[in-house]
């Protein structure tokens, strides 16, 4: 038989069993705490790249939206040919406005924002719009002068083909070739035959000297009419740049209009032969 020495065991040996279960409790918690920290750092990454393949996204629509409705103008006295091949003149005190990307997809509308404008229109590639103050006017193939006076007075003048004026509260007029229609309002005329004096010449880009008043106008729509009624070249356009001009434009004087125009905008300029630099005034 053994004696109580032999059955005294060292208990130092071995770990209370209350120790034992703290110590794994202590490490689960650091686990469960581990595992938190690295879900939540997960989640942030997770959402920081989508917030920023959102933003890229954004921009590269911004950026799209910004490009295809991007306008070009054509100015007073110029002529020039659309994307689809259309040729448009634009005369004295008129402006033509149009965005070359949607034409790529058949959206061929110009707008006449003010003056007059003749068009010959290439057929075949759908229908033309012209938008205007008083209404519009489209066709499918043909060559059309319309005269607006105002935002509610025009006249539409047909010289091959056929045209339709809308308005808004009448219905369509149709103008075959050799006629031509009144918009006064919403009212529009019986067409009637062109008079004597509406021949069939296009319209002249070199005219008698006149002046053009401008309302509001930005200032580099009216920088690119004069590169083209004076035959010039003017650097430093990014300082036109938000600013419009509201005044006189004398087309047979170009010292008194680069004067009256550039000064009443707060800009000074050099002229070198045919040449013209911008500067801030100082």
């Amino acid at each position: 038989m053994m004696d109580d020495k032999q059955l005294q065991i060292d208990v130092s040996r071995f770990p209370l069993k209350h120790e034992t279960f703290e110590r794994k409790q202590e490490l689960g918690d650091k686990l469960v705490r581990l595992r938190t920290v690295s879900r939540h750092a997960e989640v942030r990454r997770r959402n920081m790249a989508i917030a920023f393949s959102s933003a890229v996204l954004a921009a590269a629509v911004v950026l799209a939206a910004v490009f295809m409705m991007r306008v070009s103008t054509i100015g007073s006295g110029s002529t020039a040919t659309l994307p689809c091949g259309s040729v448009v003149a634009v005369g004295q005190g008129g402006n033509v406005k149009y965005r070359p990307f949607l034409w790529r997809f058949g959206h061929r509308v110009v707008e006449l924002a003010a003056g007059s404008a003749r068009f010959s229109v290439v057929s075949g590639q759908g229908e033309f719009s012209v938008e205007t103050g008083f209404g519009s006017v489209s066709v499918l193939g043909t060559e059309f002068e319309v005269c607006q006076q105002d935002s509610v007075t025009a006249m539409v003048r047909c010289f091959s083909g056929k045209v339709a004026v809308n308005v808004d509260g009448a219905a369509p007029v149709e103008v075959e070739a050799g006629e031509e229609t009144v918009v006064t309002g919403d009212v529009v005329a019986p067409v009637r035959a062109l008079g004597d004096n509406d021949d069939n010449e296009e319209i002249e880009v070199n005219e008698e000297p006149e002046t053009i008043i401008y309302d509001n106008e930005p200032l580099a729509t009216i920088v690119g009419e004069m590169e083209v009624r004076f035959g010039i070249t003017i650097d430093g356009k990014q300082l036109c740049q938000g600013i419009t001009y509201s005044g006189a434009f004398y087309t047979g004087d170009m010292d008194l209009t680069l004067k009256m125009v550039f000064g009443a905008c707060g800009l000074d300029y050099v002229i070198e032969g045919n040449q013209v630099a911008l500067r801030k005034n100082e």
